[in-house]
């Protein structure tokens, strides 16, 4: 008697990472459905690196802020990384002079529309070494914080 062949159907699901997330001395993927994964141990996917204690009901609102940063030409270039410290959300920039606080993950476009803004009309003409963080946290505003020993304007045409 001749063995009999039996076929079967295999679908195989891939999951592409969104994100790299360091969370609690563990790294993992997380993909666009906001469901984490392991890494591989034979590749490294270019995706957007994240760090911090980020609750897994927030990956998602991650997901969406990395999708909306990798859509923008200018945000892709410009935002290496993000990170959350505490309550709040910081981008890390491709110079690492200084840390962008974008606070909640609420408005994100908007926020990064004002980031790109500020840093098309101001930053460009100023010294970007001068700043430690620029928050965008508060509604409607850009909030820059000077590193210590930097003197403003002002100080300097008081001497």
């Amino acid at each position: 008697s001749f063995p009999t062949r039996r076929s079967s159907d295999l679908d195989i699901m891939q999951r592409i990472p969104t994100f790299r997330l360091e969370k609690l001395g563990k790294t993992f993927y997380v993909d666009e459905k906001g469901v984490s994964f392991p890494l591989s141990k034979n590749y490294s996917h270019p995706c957007m690196l994240v760090s911090g204690n980020i609750d897994e009901r927030d990956y998602i609102k991650v997901v969406k802020l990395v999708k909306n940063i990798n859509a923008d030409e200018f945000s892709r270039d410009f935002f290496v990384g993000i990170k959350k410290i505490g309550q709040d959300y910081f981008l890390m920039t491709n110079d690492g002079n200084y840390e962008v606080e974008i606070g909640d993950l609420e408005n994100m476009k908007f926020k990064i529309k004002g980031f790109k803004t500020f840093v098309e009309k101001y930053l460009i003409y100023q010294s970007p070494e001068k700043y430690s963080k620029i928050s965008l946290k508060y509604n409607n505003q850009i909030v820059t914080t000077l590193r210590k020993g930097v003197q403003t304007e002002v100080e300097n045409n008081a001497k």
